[in-house]
């Protein structure tokens, strides 16, 4: 087989989460290169919205990825609108920023439920049909391989999602389906800025002084954009990535974690 520096004109990608942020941007550019894309995200509006930009080879899903009977319907509609499905990229996510002790545990449930959880209904049911793919991938949007200060419940779901990555990669080697992870650091999308306004107010700081102190750990000196992550899934689900799998791939400007929010007492 010729290898390629695009993904296939006739490829079929889902993206979760797709209907803002860097799931958005991944769509965008796996249409660009020719692909169908299903933009599945909880936000039907948002969805549709970016359904439409995209064109005709977009179609929009409402889907709580925590839901299995929603699941298994988008996966149903994609197979029924495009006949296959060869690429899912599970990037739906939430976050929610407190300290260990003072964390709400339904909080923490939701956060389990959609970002762990929800990635393994979307490989369970899609990975039916991505098997029968001659180009079958998975790509999980996971985080740095670092516990962070406040964000204990959404670090760990994304440890859980990247170890689920790895078990992914043996068990879909067979039918030569690959399975990689893609870590975002410092990304400007609508979650991280929840995020920062969340731990600003765990600190008693602001959003702004947040993102200078995390900018200033970035030694490339520029927040990440959806393109940049964008970037990298798309090489992740090209023919020219065909030997790669199980790798976790950061996209951080060289960001590695960071520790704000770490030396400020909690009220419990």
């Amino acid at each position: 087989m010729k290898l390629k520096d695009r993904v296939a004109k006739d490829r079929v990608a889902i993206v979760t989460g797709a209907g803002s942020g860097i799931g958005r941007g991944i769509a965008e550019r796996f249409a660009r290169e020719g692909a169908s894309v299903v933009i599945a995200d909880v936000q039907a509006e948002a969805a549709k919205n970016a359904a439409e930009n995209i064109g005709p080879q977009a179609m929009s899903c409402e889907v709580d990825v925590s839901s299995s009977a929603n699941v298994r319907s988008m996966v149903d509609q994609t197979a029924a609108r495009f006949k296959k499905i060869d690429i899912l990229v599970n990037n739906a996510g939430r976050t929610y920023q407190s300290p260990v002790i003072e964390m709400p545990e339904e909080a923490w449930d939701d956060i389990i439920a959609v970002n762990l959880r929800g990635s393994f209904l979307c490989a369970k049911y899609a990975g039916r049909e991505i098997i029968k793919s001659e180009c079958g991938r998975i790509i999980n949007i996971v985080t740095l391989p670092v516990g962070v200060s406040l964000a204990g419940a959404y670090c760990a779901s994304k440890m859980g999602l990247m170890a689920l990555t790895q078990t992914l990669m043996h068990e879909m080697a067979p039918y030569s389906v690959t399975a990689n992870a893609v870590c975002p650091g410092e990304i400007h999308t609508p979650l991280f800025h929840k995020a920062m306004k969340m731990k600003a107010q765990c600190t008693g700081t602001t959003p702004e002084g947040i993102m200078s102190q995390l900018g200033a750990g970035v030694p490339l000196g520029r927040p990440g954009q959806p393109e940049d992550v964008a970037n990298v899934v798309n090489f992740l689900a090209s023919d020219e990535a065909s030997y790669v799998t199980g790798a976790l791939y950061p996209v951080s400007g060289g960001l590695f974690g960071h520790s704000i929010g770490s030396g400020v007492k909690t009220k419990s």
